[in-house]
């Protein structure tokens, strides 16, 4: 078991989505240690009336910030670079989209009767308790009940600064934390998710492996033609899995094990492959394929394609985001720049590494690859997650990811 001493719990704002036609309902719970200091009429789970906002400007929200991060990761220079005036310009424009965001979810419903009066009694509300709060007092955890219309990138509301204006921000990561996911931690999960209470380390059964897509031709030359001393497709394969019938295999050799996958695919037709080979939504990460027992935890890094946007099919979030003890980091826009290649595997390596809460150590992994830590959203329920995952296999992995983006370098 890990060693490391538990932060003190935040509070958790939590906001319960629901779609109603041309509508989106939030209903606001607050939950937490009634002992620590709020009004416990306030964790009462009516204190707050659900109430409605607009689903197209809300949704046109949403596809815009995702479009100004499709520009943000096109100028990136590389995974930890020094980021230049374009680049600042560009999470300027994004904070600005996430006021809007911030606007349209308090402002409510001028067509929902009640709507705007309940969205300003809590606005008011959420300023006085939740604002003016010291940094790690909250979290916010967003709950879907459904996803057939996809799902929003929460994490980027950015809350208005008050002394100043957004274009006079320099923009250090200090600068920005008015980004829900960095000042809230902000999460999103389904409605049949509950609250982890697991601490893993590597002398338990941990698993962690990558998914990537490469071409077999490279995957031939990394074994048949010597390029590399010493590397054996068995040992490789356990560590970088390229093919269908690999993961399965990888799943059933270690059942009821915590499993880290970092997974790096393209979408062809709307479907995920591997080496020409479909992986089914329908199985990807359920329980039974994931082979993860009751107690255990299935987390895995999404990079390259945004499968959450959910236009690629809604099955993948749905599976995801309902599975008890499964969930994700996810890429929020397609990551195409090449100098950005298995950028993923370098936050989620940070972040189970630092033996960290999970919510405190996405943090300090934002922080650490600014800007580029701001196109990953956390989609689980990861309060009491630590991670401590035995060292010699991030290591391996490490190297071998490296190894096979040289060679892509290489070879185009």
């Amino acid at each position: 078991m890990s060693d490391k001493v538990p932060e003190p719990t935040p509070y958790t704002l939590r906001a319960i989505i629901s779609h109603k036609g041309e509508q989106v309902s939030i209903r606001w719970v607050v939950e937490g240690d009634v002992k620590g200091g709020l009004d416990p009429e306030f964790f009462e789970p009516d204190y707050f009336n659900a109430y409605e906002v607009g689903k197209t400007s809300l949704y046109a929200c949403g596809n815009k910030i995702r479009e100004i991060l499709g520009e943000l990761q096109d100028r990136l220079e590389g995974i930890k670079s020094e980021v230049g005036d374009d680049a600042k310009h560009i999470i300027r424009r994004l904070a600005y989209e996430g006021t809007e965001f911030y606007d349209i979810i308090f402002r409510g419903h001028s067509a929902a009767k009640g709507s705007q009066k309940m969205a300003q009694f809590f606005h008011e509300w959420f300023v006085e308790h939740v604002e003016n709060a010291p940094h790690g007092t909250w979290r916010i955890q967003v709950e879907h009940l459904d996803y057939s219309a996809g799902v929003l990138p929460w994490g980027l509301i950015f809350t208005p600064p008050g002394d100043k204006s957004i274009d006079e921000l320099a923009g250090e990561p200090g600068d920005f934390d008015g980004f829900w996911c960095m000042s809230y931690f902000l999460a999103c999960r389904g409605a049949t998710q509950q609250e982890y209470a697991r601490s893993i380390s590597g002398t338990q059964k941990f698993k962690l492996a990558a998914i990537v897509e490469i071409d077999e031709q490279k995957v031939t030359e990394f074994f048949e033609l010597g390029i590399v001393e010493d590397l054996d497709r068995e040992e490789f394969s356990e560590a970088v899995v390229d093919r269908v019938h690999e993961l399965k295999d990888l799943s059933e050799r270690n059942p009821n094990t915590n499993k880290f996958w970092y997974i790096s695919l393209r979408a062809s037709g709307g479907k995920y492959q591997l080496s020409g080979d479909e992986i089914l939504g329908e199985n990807y990460m359920s329980k039974e394929e994931f082979g993860i027992e009751d107690g255990g935890v299935g987390m895995a890094l999404l990079d390259g394609d945004a499968v959450i946007r959910g236009d690629r099919g809604s099955l993948w979030v749905n599976r995801i985001l309902h599975a008890p003890a499964t969930g994700m980091i996810a890429v929020e826009t397609d990551v195409d720049n090449p100098k950005l290649k298995f950028a993923g595997w370098e936050i989620l390596k940070t972040i189970i590494g630092r033996k960290d809460q999970f919510l405190m150590a996405v943090y300090q992994a934002r922080k650490e690859y600014w800007p580029l830590g701001l196109l990953y959203g956390v989609y689980s329920n990861p309060l009491h997650i630590y991670a401590d995952p035995p060292h010699e296999a991030t290591k391996r992995i490490s190297g071998y990811l490296g190894f096979i983006k040289d060679r892509i370098d290489e070879n185009g």
